[in-house]
C-alpha cells in the first residue's frame, strides 16, 4: 500500500467508531426520555400488602377549605331535614278552626290540692258547713283562679261547695224516706220520744248540747256511763239512714257513729257516735277495716227499721273519758245554735233533745242535766 492511503483508513476508522458511539449517546437519551415519559408500571404486590397512605379530605396532609369569612357552611347531609322538624308534633288545626296551644300537663298548687281534699270530705259527709267556713273555702277558690289554676277542677269543687253551703240546705233524709208521701215528710208535729235510749239506772250525769268546739257549739249531748258496757236503743219508731266505723287516732278502739231517720217525719233525725258493739244487721252495713280520723258518714245500702225501744246495741262509751254522744236534729230549720252562736253543720239544727219526751220524763233527765244552757233549760 501507498503510504498516502494508511494514514487515511485510520482517520476512517476514527470517524466510524465516533459516529458509533455518538449514535449510542443519542438513542441512549431518546430511551431514558422514554421512560420518563411512559407511565409507571402497574405495580403487582397485593394490596392487603400496601398500606393505604391516599389523603383524604379533611385529614392533615389535605385540609378540609375552611369557608370564607362570613359565609356559614353548608350543613351535612340529613342535618337539614333535622333542623326543619318542629321541636312538638301538632296535629293541623282544621280549617277556620284556631291552632291548638300545646298540651302540658297542669300543675296543681299545695294550695288547691288541700282545698280539694278539704272540699271533698264535706261534700261527702252531706253536712251543711257554717257561713265562716263556707267563705274561707269560696275565697281560697277565688284565690285559685286568679293564679291561673285548672277552670275544671275549680269549677267541679264549686259545684261540691255549694251543695253544702249553709244558705241552700237539702234535707238529709234518705231516699226511701223521700218517697213517702209528702204529708209524712211535711209533717210540722213534734215527734215524741217514748223510749230511753240506755238503761236509766247506768247514767251518772248528762251533758246538755252546747259544749264548745271547733265549729261552735256542739249540738249534742254527752252521756256520762263511766266506762260501763250498758245497752243502746231505739228512743222512737226510725230508720238508718248513714254513718261510719272509725278510729279517732290509730291507737283508739274502733267505734259507730250513726245516724237514723224518724220514721213518718224525716225532718228529725236521730245521732249515737262512740258505739262500740251494734247489733249484727247495723255492723254488716258497714267495711270490716275502720277509718282512721275520718268520720264522714256515708249512706247505708240497706235502710233497717226499728220500733220504740230496739236494741241498737251495745257500749262502753270514749276511751278517754266514757261517756257517749246523743243528739237531736230537725234538719229543716236551723236552731238557736246556729242563729246565735254560730254553729257550723249538722250542729247547728240541733234541738233540746229533752224536750221531747213526757212531761214525767222531761223531769227525770233535767235532774241529770249538767254544763251549757244554750240550747236547754233546766
Amino acid at each position: 500500500m501507498e503510504r498516502g492511503f494508511v494514514p487515511v483508513i485510520i482517520i476512517l476508522a476514527v470517524l466510524v467508531i465516533l459516529g458509533a458511539t455518538g449514535s449510542f449517546i443519542v438513542v441512549s437519551q431518546l430511551q431514558k426520555q422514554e421512560k420518563n415519559a411512559r407511565p409507571a408500571r402497574e405495580d403487582t404486590t397485593p394490596v392487603s400488602k400496601i398500606p393505604d397512605a391516599s389523603p383524604t379530605p379533611g385529614s392533615a396532609i389535605f385540609p378540609e377549605p375552611s369557608p370564607p369569612p362570613h359565609e356559614v357552611a353548608a350543613p351535612k347531609p340529613g342535618i337539614e331535614k333535622q333542623m326543619q322538624k318542629p321541636l312538638v308534633e301538632t296535629q293541623a288545626p282544621a280549617p277556620g278552626m284556631t291552632p291548638p296551644a300545646l298540651f302540658l300537663p297542669v300543675q296543681t298548687s299545695s294550695r288547691l290540692a288541700g282545698l280539694e281534699r278539704e272540699i271533698t270530705v264535706l261534700y261527702e259527709s252531706g253536712n251543711p258547713i257554717g257561713p265562716d267556713h263556707y267563705a274561707r273555702l269560696n275565697n281560697g277558690l277565688d284565690t285559685e283562679v286568679l293564679a291561673d289554676a285548672d277552670p275544671t277542677l275549680i269549677g267541679k269543687l264549686r259545684g261540691m261547695l255549694q251543695s253544702i253551703n249553709p244558705d241552700a240546705v237539702s234535707s238529709t233524709a234518705s231516699p226511701q224516706e223521700q218517697s213517702q208521701s209528702p204529708s209524712a215528710c211535711a209533717n210540722n208535729t213534734q215527734p215524741v220520744l217514748t223510749s230511753d235510749f240506755t238503761d236509766f239506772s247506768k247514767i251518772k250525769k248528762i251533758t246538755a248540747p252546747g259544749s264548745p268546739s271547733s265549729e261552735g257549739p256542739k249540738g249534742h249531748s254527752f252521756v256520762w256511763t263511766e266506762r260501763e258496757r250498758v245497752p243502746v236503743y231505739a228512743p222512737i219508731a226510725m230508720t238508718l239512714d248513714s254513718g261510719a266505723y272509725v278510729k279517732d287516732t290509730a291507737e283508739s278502739p274502733a267505734q259507730y257513729l250513726l245516724f237514723f231517720i224518724v220514721k213518718n217525719n224525716c225532718n228529725y233525725q236521730v245521732k249515737f257516735d262512740h258505739i262500740d258493739e251494734p247489733i249484727p244487721s247495723i255492723r254488716e252495713q258497714f267495711p270490716n277495716t275502720p277509718a282512721v280520723a275520718d268520720s264522714r258518714g256515708k249512706s247505708v245500702s240497706q235502710k233497717i227499721q226499728f220500733q220504740s225501744g230496739d236494741l241498737i246495741g251495745y257500749t262502753a262509751g270514749n276511751l278517754q273519758s266514757g261517756n257517749w254522744d246523743f243528739g237531736l236534729y230537725n234538719v229543716k230549720e236551723k236552731g238557736v245554735l246556729a242563729t246565735q252562736y254560730n254553729s257550723y253543720g249538722i250542729h247547728g239544727y240541733a234541738v233540746c233533745w229533752v224536750n221531747f219526751y213526757s212531761t214525767e220524763k222531761q223531769a227525770q233527765y233535767r235532774r241529770l242535766l249538767e254544763g251549757p244552757k244554750l240550747l236547754c233549760s233546766f
